[in-house]
């Protein structure tokens, strides 16, 4: 039994770091899409294209922490 017991908070550390880092994550892909929303260049391509794959990880690494809270 002691061995399940340690695999468990094993996990359970694991799992609380990757939330922590995720979390910290989070935090930066939204600072970085606001400043890059703040250029005001709307005349860029690229940057535009950026922007939909910087809201697309925002998006994807909120979710995660949605179905992990």
């Amino acid at each position: 039994m002691a061995l399940t017991t340690t695999s468990n908070e094993n996990k359970t550390r694991v799992d609380f770091l990757v939330y922590k880092q995720v979390t910290e994550c989070s935090a930066l892909l939204k600072k970085a899409s606001e400043i890059l929303n703040d250029t005001g260049d709307t005349e860029s391509t690229t940057l535009d294209n950026a922007m939909s794959h910087l809201k697309c990880s925002v998006d994807m690494v909120d979710r995660f922490l949605e179905e992990n809270a």
